[in-house]
This record gives C-alpha cells, structure tokens and sequence, in this order.
C-alpha cells in the first residue's frame, strides 16, 4: 500500500513476477507524486509501466540492488469529482508526463435514477473457482502450458497462434495508420490511444493465463484470434467510451462525443483478414 521506491525495487527484485500498488484514495497517491521532492518516485512509476525494463539501484545504506523485471501495477479509487479535478490539471499542464495515460482500465459511475435493493449470498462457488485460479496462476510454470524462453534468463512469453498474429496486424495498422493521425480527436485521447498495443497485448496474455488456470487446456498451442476478437470488441464498445467520457467531461462539458469514440477503435472481424 505504500512504500518508498528504493523498498520496492528490492521487492521486485525479490518478485520477477511483478507487484500491485494497491491504494484506497487514488488520488492522493497522484497528489504526492506531483510534489517536487518526489519527481524520482513519479519517474520510476512511469518506468514499471512496460514492465519488461531492468532497474538498479545503488545506495550507501542498502548498497546495490538489482531486478531483472521493474513490473509494477497500480489499483486505486477515487470519488469521480477529484478524478475529473485532477485530469483537468494534468491534461492542460505543461508538464504533462503521460502518468495519467498509462492507467488504461477503469470503471466510471454512471448513476441510475432507480434504485433496487439488492440481498443475497454472493454465489460461493464462483468466489471459490477466482480463488482456485489465483492459487494456480501463483504456481505456475508456463512453459508447461506453451510458452517459450527466447534467450537463458529472460521471463517465459507466449506467442500468438498465426490467426491471432493476423488479426494484431490489421488492428494495429488501422490504430497506427489511421486513428492515432485523426486530428480531430483531443491530444490527450491520442496520447492514451497511443499505449493501446500494451494493452491490448497485456489484456490478451492476462485473459490467456486466466483460461488456461481455469482448466481450458486447448490454449496451450498458442493465444486464438477468436479470443483477440473479443478483445477487440471490449476495448472498442467498452474501456475507450469509458476513458472518452471522463476525457470528455474535462476537457470539453459541453461537447457530446460519446459516439466519436465509440467509432475510434471499431471491432476487426475475423472473417475479413
């Protein structure tokens, strides 16, 4: 929940798998980090974003410490007021770091006008079955499930299937070629479009591990397209008109562009590749 960042460079030196920050006020966490005594932790958040950067350290108390893999995410909330306050800030400074485009998931409160009281057990076989695939996950040797060391040392990956490399292919080329040169969309929605290959490669392996612990052994030749199908549906009809509206009602209220960025990233289907 909080640390200094020379603690977690050694515990990540201690974790190749990476970490989660997990802070309950968000917002304050972002408030420290403007401050100018604390520029060297807001650089090294922004590094931990790739995930497959080395970092090293060196220090007169604690000497050198070293990790292969600087991994490092980071789960929050916050009250949508000090959000919207807060991007407002960021978006229109100049010193605008790309901190903020880097946090590429989240659940935005549209409230209903009805409410309904909702009483029952949570379903514990469900909870059972998360928790069986986070023990398994946690345990895992993934080159017994298809994936591949390219060189002595590095961290496993997977591969995509040649279907699901096709599929990438025609996606980031419209996103690439297209959508990130569309002068009409807002700077700051081209600099958070821009970090879309990340996440759509971070979500596809996420969701493969996940399969995979859950039992779905026939993932093991590889991701499939279909499954990248569905990605690409939920990145276009879901996270993007997420971030669009928060974008939207910090930088122009008065402006409706909810459909504009339904449109920007538009499912891909298979049957045309």
């Amino acid at each position: 929940n909080d640390s200094t960042i020379e603690k977690i460079g050694e515990l990540l030196s201690q974790n190749p798998r990476g970490l989660l920050c997990y802070r309950d006020e968000l917002i304050g966490f972002l408030v420290t980090l403007d401050k100018e005594n604390h520029v060297s932790d807001r650089a090294f958040f922004i590094e931990s974003w790739s995930g497959n950067s080395p970092f090293t350290t060196d220090r007169i108390s604690r000497g050198r410490t070293h990790c292969d893999n600087m991994c490092l995410s980071i789960l929050g909330g916050t009250q949508p007021s000090k959000l919207l306050g807060y991007l407002h800030k960021a978006a229109n400074n100049i010193e605008n770091d790309g901190l903020m485009q880097r946090f590429q998931l989240l659940v935005y409160p549209d409230e209903k006008p009805d409410w309904n009281l909702v009483d029952e057990h949570p379903n514990q076989n469900e909870q059972d079955r998360v928790l069986k695939i986070a023990e398994k996950i946690a345990s895992m040797d993934f080159t017994e499930y298809g994936a591949v060391i390219e060189k002595a040392g590095n961290i496993p990956s997977f591969h995509f299937s040649a279907e699901a490399q096709a599929f990438f292919n025609v996606w980031l080329t419209e996103l690439e070629g297209t959508k990130l040169r569309n002068e009409e969309n807002e700077p700051i929605i081209l600099e958070h479009l821009s970090k879309y290959p990340k996440l759509f490669l971070a979500l596809a392996l996420i969701f493969h591990i996940l399969d995979l612990a859950d039992g779905n052994l026939r993932l093991a030749a590889g991701v499939h397209a279909d499954d990248l199908g569905r990605l690409s549906d939920n990145l276009a009809g879901g996270v993007l008109v997420q971030r669009s509206h928060i974008v939207t009602r910090q930088t122009h209220p008065a402006i409706v562009l909810g459909h504009q960025f339904t449109c920007t990233l538009r499912p891909l289907p298979f049957a045309s590749l």
